[in-house]
């Protein structure tokens, strides 16, 4: 069993946003899963994000904090916080800040080896 407080993890930099892996392969060995605390900037500060896509695997987003949308493949829904979203394998998609407040996720991909898209 490991345990991980956010408190402890250094964020890094990552286009757009800021990034927390708290476990992981990388982290603490983990052998199936990855969790990331995921800051997503202001779209006035940081420009227009690019979606992404994950071909092998869906990935779970809960909105912890902030406000703000979905945008999955093509369609826009408002995001708050207590939402969960289901990303499905291989559909384009990515958050989007539009306010000045700080939007906080946590992210969940079912493999332990995962690059940060733009970083690693």
């Amino acid at each position: 069993m490991y345990k991980v407080n956010l408190k402890e993890v250094a964020f890094r930099s990552a286009p757009c946003r800021m990034v927390a892996e708290l476990i992981s392969e990388r982290t603490v060995g983990a052998k199936g899963v990855t969790c990331r605390v995921v800051d997503i900037l202001p779209a006035s500060q940081v420009g227009t994000r690019e979606p992404h896509v994950h071909d092998a695997m869906e990935e779970v987003i809960y909105v912890l904090e902030g406000r703000g949308e979905a945008w999955v493949n093509g369609d826009v829904i408002p995001i708050e916080p207590g939402d969960a979203l289901l990303m499905p394998m291989g559909v384009p998609h990515m958050i989007i800040n539009p306010t000045e407040q700080r939007l906080r996720l946590i992210c969940f991909f079912p493999a332990a080896a995962l690059g940060i898209p733009g970083v690693d």
